[in-house]
């Protein structure tokens, strides 16, 4: 395999970063996404031609998926592009079942794009998983460090990465209500920075304010939705680093050797004390987290956030009230995600958490307070800690044949 990057690298990177910087900086793959799906906005890219300006932009979108996958080099030397499905059906406008709908380039004026079969985006489609071509190129395998051959795998968007190991998690005997039921019964949250919530169905599902539903793109034969929420991880630093006695926790932090979060989760419980009910600390304080928009199920990236209850104190206890506020504003909206798929005919039954938030206790804790109170669902934690890297070994592991299918 040669990684093999389309035109050339100062245009490119410079053309996508005035385009991602137009939109909510969640993620690069969702911000891509976010440029295909919100044309409208990138008339804001500078220039005296907003117009050619759009064009310039997506074709460099394209460039970027392109490169993003694999190209491998034919028996006669000629290079041959895989797309795989997870990317090109979340991120473009490509259907397993129908192929390509040309409206979107028709309208922004990109139909070259359409020429010899869309074989300037990719020639040959593939399940996440599938094994790409011959595998590593000599060349390839001595810059990596591995053996010529080295089996490849069509790939993963990050977060669907880790939706694919928590959804197909080995559940039995810990008597979960998932336990005798199907994959569709779960919903997957990959926390981090941002959050995404995915789920898959037999039959698409319509969900307002969520993505999809996207055939093929994270399980074979399955639908996926996904919501998600555009600021988690960043707005609980942002809300704890902005506040003025965030000094004073990260020397408390620094000199009990504890992260600060785990010294903000003590503090809250020293706070409670005995109290039966501890979120019950927050009675007087409500946040509205959009800070950075509102991607599910609002579809809103006009929304920002608000704090009420705020007072004139700026104590240590003042900075915990607030932290825990921004939790729970943080897991009410999965419950309004949650509302929303349930709504459209998802019957979740389990909840499966993973990445960096779901290291923090009091995070997964208000999570399971949170979504308990109307649907009763147990919050699952992986044993891996790097779900996300799991979920990429596991493709890898299928296209090496050391596994059958990515199928839980």
């Amino acid at each position: 395999m040669k990684l093999q990057r389309s035109g050339p690298k100062e245009q490119l990177c410079s053309l996508l970063w005035r385009a991602l910087m137009t939109f909510p900086r969640e993620k690069n793959d969702q911000c891509v996404s976010a440029a295909l799906m919100k044309t409208h906005h990138l008339s804001l890219v500078g220039g005296p031609n907003p117009g050619e300006n759009t064009r310039r932009v997506m074709r460099a979108l394209a460039s970027y998926s392109v490169w993003k996958e694999f190209s491998l080099k034919g028996k006669k030397g000629k290079s041959k592009s895989y797309m795989s499905l997870c990317t090109l059906v979340c991120k473009w406008t490509y259907s397993p079942s129908e192929g390509w709908d040309d409206t979107l380039w028709s309208a922004i004026g990109l139909e070259d794009l359409m020429e010899n079969c869309y074989c300037k985006i990719g020639e040959q489609t593939c399940i996440p998983g599938t094994p790409v071509g011959r595998g590593l190129t000599a060349e390839a395998a001595a810059d990596l460090g591995l053996r010529p051959g080295t089996a490849v795998a069509a790939s993963l968007i990050d977060a669907h990465a880790g939706g694919l190991k928590v959804i197909g998690a080995d559940v039995r005997g810990h008597q979960l209500p998932c336990e005798e039921q199907p994959v569709t019964s779960r919903l997957a949250v990959i926390c981090g920075t941002s959050s995404c919530h995915m789920a898959v169905s037999t039959q698409p599902l319509f969900v307002p304010g969520v993505w999809g539903p996207y055939l093929s793109a994270m399980l074979p034969g399955l639908w996926l939705n996904g919501g998600g929420q555009s600021a988690t991880g960043r707005l609980v630093d942002h809300v704890v680093n902005g506040h003025a006695a965030s000094r004073q926790l990260k020397e408390q932090a620094e000199k009990s050797g504890k992260h600060v979060y785990s010294c903000l989760n003590l503090h809250l419980e020293h706070m409670s004390g005995d109290a039966a009910q501890p979120e019950q600390l927050t009675a007087g304080l409500h946040i509205w987290p959009d800070f950075h928009g509102n991607r599910s199920p609002l579809a809103d990236q006009t929304s920002r956030g608000s704090v009420v209850g705020l007072t004139l104190s700026q104590t240590l206890d003042d900075l915990a009230l607030l932290y825990l506020a921004t939790l729970q504003a943080i897991a009410l909206g999965t419950r309004h995600i949650l509302d929303a798929m349930k709504e459209a005919g998802y019957d979740i039954t389990t909840l499966f958490l993973c990445g960096g938030l779901s290291k923090n206790a009091l995070f997964v804790q208000t999570h399971a307070n949170t979504t308990g109170q109307c649907y009763w669902l147990p919050v699952v934690l992986s044993a891996e800690p790097e779900a996300v890297l799991l979920g990429a070994a596991v493709i890898g592991a299928c296209a090496s044949s050391d596994c059958g299918s990515i199928q839980p």
